[in-house]
């Protein structure tokens, strides 16, 4: 399993602090141009081998990369990175098309077999989407009886409802730096975090507070609030660790959700957390969505002019006084589900052990108690 690491950096001075936001701003425009650029329909047959198609054809020495005043090698990376969301635009397009054929229940199975067919086979979905008179279909859907005409339709209007508008950017996020574009170094035993920005040929250094050294394709942002660089890359994580004892005894853990704890003797303890945790995420949805109502007036009214008339409802609408009050009734529920029970291991060695099982801010101390020549495994 993989997760984001994040790596800070020390606060940047008011020359660096202009560069990154430059940057960021120049790379924010260009990528909204490629957005625009290869978003469309006409672009599906070039996202495959982009590099060729597009970097390698289109991009390299045009005017838009000389007007971006970008570094070869930094246009090249924001390139992969709209490139990557537009990848994932579409493939999200169809996801949700698939679903909606398998949900309709005027098609019958040769209809929906065309349907996937042709969402699989790229030549095909772009034939149909831009209206060509002969479209290439593939051969496992090429003799299907089917109306083709009556399909097509019906996947063109699929497509126009889920794929949605054109992204755009209207604040500069993050940028992404390849491998090539950065580097740690180290000096007098500080490490430093050395990147690429519009200087050809110079690099900004800045201080780290740890000492990880990263690789691959890393994120840069901003922190706003604290003038900070927050460096943020993907890491391996082991969700499973296994404990060995003196005896050689292995102790797993888990998180439970219909049963907030499990033996392995089958003994379940706060069998109602499930529902309790359900709850909970439908009342923090059924609030979060008034509340969301309240935030699009305040900014509505602040955007016009009536600044006097937003402040009255923030302070009296969009409070934090309320918003945690349910907090506290709602934290007993998990700890009376587990308080008055005992754990019990039985493992191979007498003596005494104590452990913690965490769960959420609520640390439930479980006794156990060892019994000779038994082994029991327990499941948290």
């Amino acid at each position: 399993m993989r997760r984001t690491v994040k790596q800070y950096t020390e606060p940047l001075n008011e020359e660096t602090l202009e560069i990154f936001k430059k940057t960021e701003e120049v790379c924010r425009a260009f990528r909204n141009y490629l957005y625009s650029r290869y978003s469309g329909v006409n672009s599906i047959l070039k996202l495959k081998k982009y590099r060729r198609d597009i970097r390698k054809n289109e991009l390299r020495g045009s005017q838009a990369v000389r007007d971006s005043h970008l570094t070869s090698n930094l246009w090249a990376a924001v390139l992969d990175d709209a490139i990557g969301g537009i990848k994932s635009r579409w493939s999200n397009t169809k996801n949700r098309i698939r679903t909606r054929i398998k949900q309709n229940p005027n098609l019958n199975e040769d209809e929906r077999h065309y349907l996937y067919g042709v969402l699989k086979n790229d030549e095909a979905y772009h034939g149909i989407l831009c209206h060509y008179q002969h479209v290439k279909l593939p051969k496992k859907i090429e003799g299907l009886n089917v109306d083709h005409h009556k399909l097509n339709n019906l996947l063109c209007r699929y497509t126009r409802k889920y794929l949605g508008g054109i992204p755009y950017s209207n604040h500069a996020i993050s940028i992404q730096l390849d491998a090539n574009l950065y580097r740690y170094k180290r000096v007098d035993g500080d490490l430093y975090f050395c990147f690429s920005t519009l200087m050809k040929g110079k690099r900004v250094m800045v201080r780290v507070r740890d000492n990880q050294v990263h690789s691959g394709t890393l994120r840069v942002k901003l922190d706003d609030t604290t003038n900070c660089l927050v460096i943020m890359s993907s890491g391996e994580v082991h969700p499973y660790r296994e404990e060995s004892l003196d005896d050689g005894v292995v102790i797993g853990v888990d998180k439970g959700y219909n049963t907030l704890i499990s033996t392995s003797t089958g003994i379940g303890y706060g069998p109602d957390f499930g529902e309790w945790l359900t709850q909970r995420d439908d009342e923090i949805m059924l609030k979060n969505r008034k509340r969301g109502k309240l935030w699009s007036r305040y900014h509505q009214l602040r955007k016009r002019g009536h600044h006097h008339k937003a402040t009255i409802l923030k302070e009296h609408n969009l409070g934090s006084v309320k918003q945690f009050i349910p907090h506290g009734r709602l934290k007993t529920i998990p700890n009376s589900l587990t308080e008055s029970e005992v754990i019990s291991v039985n493992l191979s060695k007498p003596g005494t052990f104590s452990t913690n099982l965490l769960r959420s801010t609520r640390i439930l101390k479980a006794s156990t108690s060892f019994q000779p020549s038994v082994r029991t495994l327990i499941i948290i």
